[in-house]
């Protein structure tokens, strides 16, 4: 890839990006945000979801 190609790339997302309303942005970040998983589960694996369940299980008997 061209480093021109590269440019007008880069120029295009820029401009497309403010030339969006920033309710449109807000929600895209939001929507972005809600699909990345918890900070916990992403580090440390199913064990914190384990460890939940059975708490849960504990607490209803």
């Amino acid at each position: 890839m061209k480093s021109d190609d590269y440019i007008r790339f880069l120029t295009k997302t820029v401009v497309t990006h403010f030339e969006s309303p920033k309710e449109e942005r807000n929600k895209r970040k939001l929507e972005k945000k809600m699909q990345k998983e918890p900070f916990v589960y992403k580090w440390f694996g199913i064990f914190p979801y384990m460890v939940k369940i059975g708490f849960k299980k504990i607490k209803k008997r």
